[in-house]
Parts: C-alpha cells; structure tokens; sequence
C-alpha cells in the first residue's frame, strides 16, 4: 500500500499518512488530524476531520512542551519590547542632560572665576577656560548625536516586535484551545 498524500486544511503543507496510520500532526503548523474512512478504503482517507492527536507520541507532552516554549518566547519578546520602549522615551532625555552638563559646565567656570579669581573675570585667562569648558561640551554633544540610534528606527525596531509577539500570542491561543480540545476529547473516551 502506498501513503495517502493531501495539504492540511490550516497551513496547506503537504502531508503525507502512512497506510497504517490513521492519525497525523502537521509538522508545521502542530495541528492533528484523524482521517475519517466509512468504506475502509483508501479513496476517502484524504478528508479530515481536526482530531485531539498525535501519531507516535504523548499529545499531552507535545502540547505541554509547545506552550513552555511558546511561554518563553513570549517572554523574551516582552522584555526586547520593554527596552526598545525604554530607549525610545530615554533618547530626548539624554540629549536633554548633556546640554544642561554644557550650560552647567559654564556657570561653574563663570562663579569660580568670579569668586577664587576675580581679578581673572574679564581676562584672556577667564575667556580661555570658558572656551575649553564650551568646547568640550559641544564636543561631548556631538559624540552623543552620532551614537545615538534615529526614535523612527527604534520605534520601527519596536512595532515589528509587537508584531511578532501578537503573532505568538496567537500561536499560544491556538494551542491552548488544542489542549483544551485534546483534555475534552481525552474525558469523553
């Protein structure tokens, strides 16, 4: 006897049933299926019907396994989304702090001349330690516009995440939802 080939009725990957098997798992999309033969032929194996199942193996286990991993994923995901957002709102913050360090930096130079030094306020000695502290401070600022990442690239970074992540809430819903069929199936036998 050959093996009965057809697509699975979610993801449309091509699966293929041994003879003397009546139950399969798609390997793609984890859905099981259980042939329905009324003539005990081969010509009807080709319908299915969504079956709490697996050939070969413990579904319990499977399922369990898929959610752990899918649980973990999703954690991971979360925290990614967590320090984009982070870095997303911090980016104005940190360009806000080192142009107040600058402005700092001066007012420091200014009293400090006016108080320790004043018969340097006004002098090419005071101009000259204004110029360094400023230069210093717009080198500093230039540093820290070069490193910093664009907010639309970070934001853009940030959606496709959440993207993802919905994605895999979705994947976790669904075998829930095979779990909770398999559990039923399991207490009406």
């Amino acid at each position: 006897m050959e093996p009965i080939n057809v697509n699975c009725p979610q993801c449309e990957t091509r699966l293929e049933i041994p003879p003397n098997r009546s139950r399969v798992i798609c390997p793609r999309c984890g859905a099981p299926y259980e042939t329905r033969d009324e003539t005990r032929g081969l010509e009807t194996a080709g319908r299915f019907e969504a079956a709490p199942w697996s050939a070969g193996f413990e579904p319990e286990e499977v399922i369990r396994t898929r959610l752990a991993e899918l649980d973990e994923m999703v954690e991971e995901l979360q925290s990614e989304i967590e320090a984009l957002r982070s870095r997303e709102l911090s980016a104005p913050l940190q360009l806000g702090c080192s142009f107040f360090s600058l402005f700092i930096a001066v007012t420091v130079v200014l009293a400090a001349s006016m108080l320790l030094g004043r018969s340097y306020f006004g002098s090419w000695i005071f101009y000259v330690c204004l110029a360094v502290v400023i230069v210093l401070g717009v080198a500093r600022l230039r540093r820290k516009l070069r490193k910093r990442v664009p907010a639309d690239k970070i934001r853009q970074e940030r959606v496709e995440l959440e993207k993802t992540l919905s994605e895999l809430l979705g994947e976790r819903s669904r075998v829930q939802e095979l779990r909770t069929s398999l559990f039923s199936h399991n207490k009406s036998e």
